[in-house]
């Protein structure tokens, strides 16, 4: 009779625990954007909730690049599949303010970034990935650059 009771919560506490922290990996697919991040860190899951925790974290402004890029914030979202096949994001962290210029080949490494995403209302993040942005203005124009961590995540 124990093995059995034993058994049972062991099969109950196996999912909460196959998802109580993963390492997480964040690159840029494209190294040509103006600001190319990278980052190492955790990530866990406590509903309502995933909490990030990125213990290094570089962005650096694309050596080839012609002008200073003024990094305005970043944040990090939860993304998704689209059934035409673009990505979109579910939600996002708070971003952070950072508000500094950078010139070309030029690296900031920020440490022990933590953030939290709310998914309250997601029914499953079974697919979903992370996406790091970078919030930009280069010559009077705003835009984003991103890292992606691996697909299957979650």
């Amino acid at each position: 009779m124990n093995k059995i009771i034993l058994g049972f919560f062991i099969i109950l506490l196996i999912p909460m625990a196959s998802f109580a922290e993963q390492d997480v990996t964040f690159t840029a697919s494209y190294q040509e954007f103006a600001v190319v991040s990278t980052a190492t860190g955790k990530v866990s899951k406590s509903d309502p909730f995933i909490s990030v925790v990125l213990d290094q974290y570089t962005m650096r402004v694309n050596k080839n690049y012609k002008f200073p890029v003024n990094v305005l914030r970043y944040k990090i979202g939860i993304a998704f599949q689209k059934p035409n096949g673009e990505w979109d994001i579910a939600r996002w962290s708070d971003a952070v303010d950072e508000n500094i210029v950078m010139l070309p080949g030029q690296t900031k490494l920020i440490e022990n970034y933590k953030t939290v995403i709310p998914i309250d209302g997601l029914l499953s993040l079974k697919g979903y990935w992370l996406v790091l942005a970078v919030e930009t203005r280069i010559n009077g124009t705003n835009g984003y650059t991103y890292a992606h961590s691996n697909k299957g995540l979650f």
